[in-house]
């Protein structure tokens, strides 16, 4: 059952997942996104600052870019499908960083 309006079970319930690529390590990411604005990924959490984009923040503050944003509810039918597009993105962009170092 969902928490009820207007108490801290709802303000901390998840609503989305963020999926994107870490621009240094070419890694695939997932960052959580509570519905009080406050994104977490492992242990760490920020809240979205006011006037500021989920998105921004990704980029600013978790390094990750090629964002793809699922809803909670789509999460457990689309995440593989969401990571595996994700990972041939950053195995093309892996190549081309090894190539970039091989030309210098």
């Amino acid at each position: 059952m969902p928490p009820k309006k207007n108490t801290k079970a709802y303000r901390e319930e998840y609503v989305r997942v963020h999926y994107g690529i870490h621009m240094d390590s070419l890694e695939v990411r997932s960052v959580w996104e509570r519905r009080d604005g406050v994104l977490s990924q492992g242990g760490f959490t920020h809240h979205v600052l006011p006037g500021r984009r989920a998105e921004s923040e990704l980029i600013i503050v978790f390094g990750i870019g090629d964002i793809r944003t699922l809803p909670i509810h789509m999460v457990q039918s689309h995440s593989d499908q969401t990571r595996k597009e994700l990972e041939a993105i950053a195995e093309a962009k892996r190549a081309e960083r090894v190539e970039g170092k091989d030309q210098s």
